[in-house]
């Protein structure tokens, strides 16, 4: 076995900025230290955020995208706010089900396991630093026929 040089980091995945196909994978909750204290609007808050991560697909209906033999993932966060003005909410409205936002609107419950695998569309941007993340979640793209 070689183990890699403990600075060596990795490289940015090859994706475009743009609209890209992708299936919604998992929700988590992370917390984030440098967001603890008061937000902008002058509110408490304690670091955490929901995490949404994303398999990129090679076009809609497609395959998962490698990059270098790698999956090309992403996630975006968001406040734990889920109100409907927020970023969360506009998320969910596009990965869910009309019936099933419903139901997540009136906390009823439904099959969240279905969820996982549903095809949406990411905006791609990139950092400063050249590494693609998500601008914004988006209805799937209809398959080329």
């Amino acid at each position: 076995m070689q183990l890699p040089k403990a600075s060596q980091g990795a490289d940015a995945p090859n994706i475009e900025d743009g609209l890209t196909p992708a299936t919604f994978l998992d929700l988590t909750i992370k917390d984030h230290e440098q967001f603890v204290g008061t937000d902008s609007y002058g509110h408490p808050d304690d670091g955490r955020r929901f995490h949404l991560l994303f398999q990129v697909l090679d076009k809609p209906g497609g395959k998962p995208l490698y990059d270098d033999g790698d999956l090309v993932q992403l996630d975006t966060m968001t406040s734990l706010k889920t109100g409907p003005a927020s970023k969360f909410a506009k998320y969910m409205e596009v990965i869910l089900t009309a019936a099933e936002f419903a139901a997540w609107q009136a906390e009823e419950p439904f099959d969240e396991e279905k969820v996982v695998g549903r095809e949406v569309t990411l905006n791609i941007i990139h950092n400063k630093k050249n590494w693609p993340q998500i601008d914004d979640v988006l209805p799937a793209m209809k398959a080329a026929k």
